[in-house]
């Protein structure tokens, strides 16, 4: 048996990361330095359940995005990934819920485990693709092709395909009720055997990379955002496993302590999902359980001209649609429009703090510390009630 490489081994690719920092916005902030290295913390986190917790042959889902694990996850989805082999033949199964959607992204070398993501293979929204039943019980095979005298639910799954991620996204988060799922691999033996010393030092090697590599993807994508300062512009994440009938916008917010942004949109006439959040200067989505970083379709406030309005800022000016940014000045405006029949884009006013209510209707509801107070503990009842582990 051949000796085992050292734990310092592992360590040191992981202390590479510290690279990174110069790729921040503000590579002086000594702040942001510690938030960039909780963010490699929480890299290895993930990337430990990616890589370990399930095998193309004995597939589990295992959570990747959450208000735990936060390289820029949409709030209103929950996301679990299981590797899988495009050669293969899968069944997935399960209860769809009363959830605003449920999809299928099957992707090539997934964002953080390559070098260069694959990006989608296939993209499946269920509801469009196969037959749930009326209690919301529903049964798929997965493969490159249509097994032989299978008439039941069937998805293609290239061949290239080796990861499997599902998007739960919610819109009303205390009420809908979320999907339980589970995959199975049909074409072999499901006993899952002990991994060999080669593979398992090769899988722990891959996480310490990922560590590193998952911040620097995501990086790359938040300095193409330098340009677009309290400006919006839409733009497409498919390449990284974003959902290829939504379109995203995004922007960078930064103002000072006594000012505030005011954000001002139409909304679609049709609008089946869409929302808008806050990231920070290194693109993790800001606290959105236990602070209102973020709204969506069902939780905004639309005013009676069928505009949304959204004040971004650090104290709270006592609107219903605050986006708060929990004490940033700079960081990160994502939206989306999901099949919606137009595709705006916002517009972002700078103004005094003092004077936000200037630019605002007058029907404007205020709201007090105690309602906000309220609002807050509903949301976060909200989030810890839905499925992420």
């Amino acid at each position: 048996m051949q000796d085992a490489k050292t734990l310092r081994s592992y360590l040191d690719i992981i202390a590479r990361s510290e690279l990174l920092e110069a790729k921040t916005w503000t590579p002086e902030d000594s702040w942001l330095r510690s938030e960039l290295h909780r963010q490699i913390f929480m890299n290895l986190v993930q990337g430990y359940l990616e890589i370990l917790g399930g095998e193309p042959d004995s597939p589990d889902f295992t959570p990747i995005y959450n208000n735990h694990l936060l390289l820029q996850p949409n709030p209103d989805d929950t996301y679990v990934h299981t590797p899988v082999d495009g050669k293969g033949v899968y069944r997935l199964s399960g209860d769809r819920g009363t959830i605003r959607l449920l999809t299928v992204t099957l992707v090539k070398e997934p964002i953080g485990l390559a070098e260069i993501p694959g990006g989608q293979t296939a993209e499946y929204d269920l509801d469009d693709t196969i037959a749930i039943g009326a209690d919301g019980r529903f049964e798929c095979l997965l493969s490159a092709e249509r097994p032989a005298g299978h008439e039941g639910n069937w998805l293609c799954m290239p061949v290239e395909t080796d990861g499997l991620l599902i998007r739960r996204r919610s819109y009303d988060w205390a009420n809908e009720r979320d999907s339980r799922l589970a995959i199975e691999r049909l074409d072999v033996s499901p006993l899952r055997p002990r991994l060999t010393q080669e593979q398992l030092e090769g899988r722990l090697t891959a996480l310490a990379e990922f560590a590193e590599r998952h911040s620097r993807q995501w990086l790359r994508y938040q300095e193409q955002l330098l340009p677009l300062v309290n400006r919006i512009e839409h733009h497409g994440f498919s390449d990284l496993g974003g959902i290829r009938v939504q379109q995203y916008w995004w922007g960078k917010f930064d103002f000072a302590a006594d000012e505030a942004l005011i954000l001002e949109t139409e909304v679609p006439e049709t609008a089946p999902y869409w929302n808008i959040q806050l990231n920070d200067q290194i693109w993790n989505t800001l606290e959105y359980a236990w602070r209102q970083s973020h709204l969506n379709g069902h939780q905004a406030r639309i005013d009676s001209d069928g505009k949304f309005r959204a004040v971004i800022s650090c104290e709270d000016p006592g609107v219903p649609n605050w986006l708060d940014t929990v004490g940033r000045l700079q960081g990160s405006i994502v939206g989306r429009w999901y099949k919606c029949s137009s595709h705006p884009v916002p517009r972002i006013t700078k103004v005094k703090l003092a004077d936000v209510r200037q630019h605002l209707p007058q029907e404007t509801p205020v709201l007090t510390v105690a309602e906000r107070e309220d609002s807050i503990r509903a949301r976060a009842r909200a989030v810890q009630m839905r499925i992420k582990w």
